[in-house]
């Protein structure tokens, strides 16, 4: 069931209990304000709809700010707090690279491609 989101920087659908997050666009630049929106958006889904277990799939992201980053890091100790999860899929290589550079793919659960068994989210 695809579900509408309050800006054009998401696409939510849900699959059993996930809701799979698409950025929308091509070759996109979250800086802080873009984050800043990301963050309201997925603030939404878990509070007002109670959604705890969120696929972030980053196919169209070129590029993301620290802040961006750091939101990622807050949502995912948000969601563990939730009983809930985060994944980030399909990230491009220079996106990994830096992930993997600060460590943080130690903790976040980064895929490079869809999760197992869910062949419509990633």
């Amino acid at each position: 069931m695809l579900l509408h989101s309050p800006s054009w920087y998401l696409e939510t659908e849900s699959v059993e209990d996930m809701t799979v997050c698409r950025f929308l666009g091509e070759d996109l630049y979250l800086d802080e304000a873009a984050g800043q929106s990301v963050r309201e958006e997925l603030e939404h889904l878990i509070r007002h709809e109670g959604r705890h277990r969120l696929v972030l799939d980053f196919a169209n992201v070129a590029y993301f700010s620290g802040a961006t980053r750091n939101m990622l890091i807050a949502l995912h100790h948000r969601l563990r707090a939730l009983d809930g999860w985060l994944i980030i899929c399909r990230l491009n290589p220079h996106l990994r690279e830096v992930f993997e550079v600060t460590r943080l793919n130690t903790f976040l659960d980064i895929r490079s491609a869809e999760p197992e068994g869910l062949a419509v989210a990633c």
